[in-house]
């Protein structure tokens, strides 16, 4: 097996249990949902997404594969997001993977609802 479906395969693995282990909770109460909702409430999140293109224009055997890696802090009253894109194409002789460009946000809410 090739790396790339080695970490696909633990990839889905984890997917599949974490969506087993959350059936058997109860509804989200109401206070979780309006935190749920809330882009500045005290959550953390990490994302994991990706971007397949099986063939690029003017090349049948090239493709572009691109995983995204994101994380999101809120801190008072901003919001701090990262993203690390890590990707690969192939041309169908010449395949070259590595680090995109990484990217840093943070949003501040000047306003807040009393």
């Amino acid at each position: 097996m090739t790396l790339r479906k080695i970490f696909w395969v633990l990839l889905l693995s984890i997917g599949a249990l974490a969506h087993l282990h959350g059936q058997d909770k109860p509804g989200a109460s109401a206070e979780e949902l309006a935190k749920s909702n809330n882009p500045l409430a005290d959550i953390k999140a990490f994302n994991v997404q990706n971007y397949y293109i099986p063939r690029l224009f003017g090349n049948s055997d090239a493709l572009a594969n691109t995983t995204w890696l994101r994380g999101a802090i809120p801190t008072g009253r901003i919001l701090w997001r990262g993203s690390l894109p890590f990707q690969t194409f192939s041309t169908g002789s010449v395949t070259e993977s590595g680090l995109g460009d990484a990217d840093f946000f943070g949003a501040y809410l000047a306003i807040q609802d009393a």
